[in-house]
């Protein structure tokens, strides 16, 4: 789930994002130059950005875990019961704490690039300003791949859950879910997407709530004890593929002003509830349904569909847990990919296409001249052109056509995508580029005396 993640293509170095800046205008925040590096705290877009609050924090704390709360969250207690509580507890805790790195380390360069920008500055325009054409050919590839793969999970899921209950063949369970909810992202309004989202991430939190009150007095605990270290690492790559939040980091940045100390707050907050929350649903999908052997004969079962075979409470407390986790993650895939088309494609303006070179002095960057201020204020989003159709086209087949040819193969489309997406797009996304670009940029490099933030390494 979560809103749109702030992804953007152009051909110059540190431009604006579209989908940032619209949110930062919506919000009544904006972004203003700063000499100073990432610690500082000053707002990006207009002088007259309103001070942020708790509330805000709190929002933005939601959108971290309806960014990593997904369908993948039901296919734990299946993915973990191999190795038993003790080691996927183990695995769990050195996948989050990685990806808990990375993603601070993807708000320093954020802030850092924006500031320096003085504007809202996207993660694959810096890619294009740190490693070249071909690094952020391959970011922006990387990207798709993530998003694509997150859906077939998705849309494959929804059609094994959808299949029974409406009595249809499985592929047609994936395809009523993929284009329902392809089609109401398209044409609903950023606004009502963007408060259905946080209903049923709402909704989603309940329902967890209300599995742990019914799934607890069914618990054998006993079941704890078996362990497989063997297995461990096998299990590396689901784990960072179902922890993974860092594609909305950009976007936390954006609506907490570029503050760092607020963003990590939150970032902290947001990765020790949903480390939280992972590791309790584990310990008690495996203490509820008995795991059997595969060497014994037995036929890997999904814990999710023995317990919705047992009917009653804990029935319908798992179906809406999995209709929460399976909305919120597409409506939050889908915007993310039709934002990175719309602008992949648009039209460029004179003031976009002109990069945002570091100032040629510490003078010049403390005097910047009226007029960048007054563009950076009045940036706005072009008005569609004649191919808007085309484009919207391109982004319904991406965004649902191809996931969905993937997903209607199999049911077991959705335990081999979340595997896939951890093995190699969210390992090379957020495991090996972040660190590169923050040693390009000099993030954390110390300014020498009377000096701003220090220059990017060429």
């Amino acid at each position: 789930g979560g809103p749109t993640a702030p992804w953007s293509w152009s051909p110059g170095a540190l431009r604006p994002s579209t989908a940032l800046h619209t949110a930062a205008v919506s919000c009544g925040e904006g972004v203003e130059a700063g000499a100073g590096g990432p610690e500082a705290s000053t707002p990006l877009v207009g002088a007259d950005a309103k001070p942020l609050g708790k509330t805000d924090e709190l929002k933005a704390v939601g959108l971290v875990l309806g960014t990593a709360i997904g369908a993948g969250f039901l296919a734990l207690p299946y993915t973990t019961a191999p190795v038993g509580a003790l080691p996927a507890s183990a695995v769990m805790l050195c996948s989050w704490g990685f990806l808990l790195a990375q993603s601070l380390i993807v708000a320093d360069i954020i802030v850092f690039a924006s500031k320096r920008a003085g504007a809202p500055v996207s993660y694959a325009t810096i890619a294009r300003d740190t490693l070249g054409l071909r690094g952020a050919c391959l970011v922006s590839a990387l990207f798709l791949c993530l998003m694509m793969i997150t859906l077939v999970a998705q849309f494959a899921k929804a059609g094994s859950l959808l299949a029974p209950i409406l009595g249809v063949p499985y592929a047609v369970g994936c395809a009523l879910a993929a284009l329902v909810m392809g089609l109401f992202t398209e044409r609903a309004p950023a606004s009502v997407t963007g408060t259905i989202n946080t209903a049923f991430t709402g909704g989603f939190m309940v329902m967890v709530l209300a599995l742990f009150g019914v799934g607890l007095p069914l618990a054998d605990w006993t079941r704890l004890i078996r362990t497989d270290w063997s297995l461990s690492m096998a299990l590396v790559p689901s784990m960072l593929q179902l922890l993974v939040y860092v594609e909305i980091v950009p976007t936390v940045c954006t609506l907490l002003n570029n503050e760092l100390p607020r963003i990590r707050r939150v970032i902290l907050i947001g990765a020790g509830v949903l480390l939280t929350m992972f590791v309790a649903w584990s310990v008690l999908g495996i203490a509820i349904v008995p795991f059997i052997p595969a060497a014994l004969g037995a036929v890997r079962t999904d814990p999710i569909e023995i317990l919705l075979s047992t009917g009653g409470v804990m029935t319908n407390v798992i179906a809406g847990l999995a209709t929460c986790a399976i909305i919120t993650t597409i409506l939050g895939a889908n915007i993310a990919m039709r934002t990175f088309f719309m602008d992949l494609f648009r039209k460029r303006t004179k003031q976009e296409t002109s990069a945002a070179s570091p100032p040629a002095s510490d003078a010049e960057a403390a005097a910047p001249s009226p007029e960048s201020e007054s563009d950076a204020q009045l940036i706005a989003p072009p008005a569609p052109d004649r191919t808007a159709q085309r484009k919207s086209v391109l982004a319904f087949v991406a965004c649902t056509v191809l996931p969905l040819a993937f997903a209607c193969k199999s049911p077991t489309a959705f335990f081999s995508a979340i595997h896939l997406a951890g093995a190699y797009p969210v390992t090379l996304l957020w495991g090996w580029v972040p660190p590169l670009m923050a040693i390009r940029l000099g993030v954390h490099e110390t300014p020498s005396p009377g000096q701003g933030a220090s220059k990017p390494r060429t």
